[in-house]
């Protein structure tokens, strides 16, 4: 199975991606495990957090094979290039770049580059997307995925900025596949303070939120 199906299975059934981002230097290793022991099985670190590629090779080492762990924040296709080199697993981007969505399909990974109009979606999905980040989501709304989806329902989005837990439900209801969460899965008081109990718990509460509904799950 090609590494991009096998991700993407891992995210319908997840359906959440887990956003570690810091402008500051912290344990980006142990803010994934503890994301992972709460049950997020998708965690992406942001290249600009300090330290990020490191802290891919040491998650990759040390954290069981079912935590899949990507870079987001890629511009450009050389950057795309070193962190998949470092163990990243699946590329995010917050832009189209056909350069990058071409380089990261021929090293077979997935990529999930982000878009924010019909045409930057349709166009990002035409030349490869595994899914479409919906960024920002933050001013768009569910209601923008429903109608977006009504005449390409094809497309798999991923809406990133504006997710919480008390409209993560409307956002797959509107016809999401998974949820990009970041600052409202991992706070920043928490993530600076180490209180990484804090973020396991958090985690847990995020995972019931976007779990399949127990009659659908296959």
């Amino acid at each position: 199975m090609r590494l991009d199906l096998d991700i993407a299975s891992i995210l319908f059934r997840t359906r959440l991606i887990g956003i570690v981002r810091s402008a500051t230097p912290v344990d980006l290793v142990e803010a994934c495990r503890s994301l992972y022991a709460g049950g997020v099985k998708c965690v992406e670190i942001t290249l600009n957090s300090p330290g990020a590629l490191h802290a891919v090779e040491r998650v990759r080492a040390d954290l069981p094979a079912g935590c899949i762990i990507g870079i987001g924040t890629v511009v450009d296709a050389d950057t795309a290039r070193q962190a998949l080199s470092s163990g990243a697993q699946f590329i995010v981007t917050p832009i189209v770049d056909a350069k990058t969505i071409e380089l990261v399909h021929s090293r077979s990974a997935p990529i999930l580059p982000g878009a924010y109009t019909p045409t930057e979606i349709y166009t990002a999905w035409k030349a490869g997307a595994t899914m479409v980040k919906l960024f920002p989501a933050t001013n768009l709304g569910p209601s923008f995925v429903r109608e977006v989806l009504a005449p390409l329902p094809e497309i798999k989005l991923c809406p990133t900025g504006g997710v919480t837990l008390q409209n993560a439900r409307d956002w797959f209801d509107a016809g999401a596949t998974a949820l990009g969460v970041g600052s409202a899965l991992m706070p920043r008081d928490l993530l600076t303070s180490g209180n990484f109990a804090g973020i396991t718990s958090l985690a847990q509460q995020w995972v019931e939120a976007t779990a399949l509904p127990t009659a659908t799950v296959v």
